[in-house]
């Protein structure tokens, strides 16, 4: 889950990044399902929320409303597993995602 909001710094500043290389990275993986958490304003809030209930993380988002963050969440459990910023390179978010898998 990947939690951002228009007027988050660091969310501008990696959106690129996250749009260009970690959505493409995962896009077809059977294994990770990466969902946008958009805390903008209460109308992205809701639209964010039905695509979070269906990943069963909406719960979490609730209680994760730091922005700039990909929270990797256990889908069986679901508790967090790692958190790290949308500022790390692509290969530190790859790794943790990996470590997180092996975890499962």
């Amino acid at each position: 889950m990947i939690t951002r909001a228009n007027w988050c710094p660091t969310c501008r500043a990696n959106e690129g990044k996250i749009k260009n290389e970690l959505l493409p990275a995962y896009s077809n993986s059977k294994e990770v399902v990466v969902v946008i958490n958009d805390v903008t304003n209460r109308k992205t809030k809701a639209k964010s929320k039905p695509i979070l209930q269906a990943a069963g993380v909406y719960d979490i988002s609730l209680k994760e409303q730091a922005t700039g963050l990909v929270t990797i969440i256990n889908p069986l459990t679901g508790s967090i597993l790692k958190q790290l910023y949308v500022s790390y390179s692509l290969p530190e978010m790859e790794k943790a995602i990996a470590d997180a898998l092996a975890k499962i």
